[in-house]
């Protein structure tokens, strides 16, 4: 059986080779990934370093990176109807053995990594924020004023993106917290100069 460590470093090579849409099939290489740590003594992990610890964190987010995917892709082709459940949070709850709110919060961000949050969700599939984060930054986004444009809730999401990659969630949350904020601020004052204006150019 193999030492932990280098181990790590295979299975992480594994999920590189795994992507959704690319040319190793899901089953195949999440399978390999089973194969890989079939092969751990987890034991023999020599002298830890935080590094180690790190990798393996890093690992972990990218299969849960993996899972989200697949959630978003059952949806899509109404997994849930097929198994006869009502939605997909039923299903997923089922197949997982999680419990109902947090199978329905894996949906919810499921879905909105595939639709609206790309760089997070690349982020997610590269191991360099966790799901927590991921639950922050499309928390956050959800609430930002209608009236930006693409652009700005591009912009938004990716300076939250590199600050998930030095916060932990909760330092995330006040991060996120304060950009909303200002993103709010900025919004109220666009629409209250563009009231001004119309009011002025009705004076005239």
């Amino acid at each position: 059986r193999g030492a932990l460590l280098p181990t790590v470093g295979v299975m992480t090579a594994v999920l590189a080779q795994t992507p959704t849409t690319g040319s190793t099939p899901v089953a195949e290489g999440v399978a390999r990934v089973h194969r890989v740590l079939d092969d751990v003594d987890a034991a023999a992990v020599g002298r830890v370093s935080g590094h180690d610890v790190a990798e393996v964190e890093r690992a972990i987010s990218r299969l849960a990176s993996l899972k989200l995917s697949l959630v978003s892709a059952a949806d899509r082709q109404g997994a849930a109807g097929r198994a006869g459940m009502t939605n997909t949070g039923a299903w997923l709850a089922a197949n997982t053995r999680a419990w109902g709110a947090k199978a329905a919060a894996d949906v919810a961000l499921a879905t909105t990594l595939e639709s609206s949050l790309p760089v997070t969700r690349q982020a997610l599939a590269d191991g360099a924020l966790s799901t927590e984060h991921a639950a922050v930054i499309a928390g956050t986004t959800s609430r930002l004023p209608e009236g930006l444009s693409e652009a700005e809730r591009a912009m938004i999401e990716t300076a939250l993106v590199a600050k998930a990659r030095h916060l932990d969630p909760g330092r995330l949350r006040r991060s996120a917290r304060r950009a909303l904020q200002a993103a709010e601020r900025d919004h109220h004052h666009r629409k209250q100069e563009g009231k001004a204006k119309c009011e002025r150019d009705g004076d005239f």
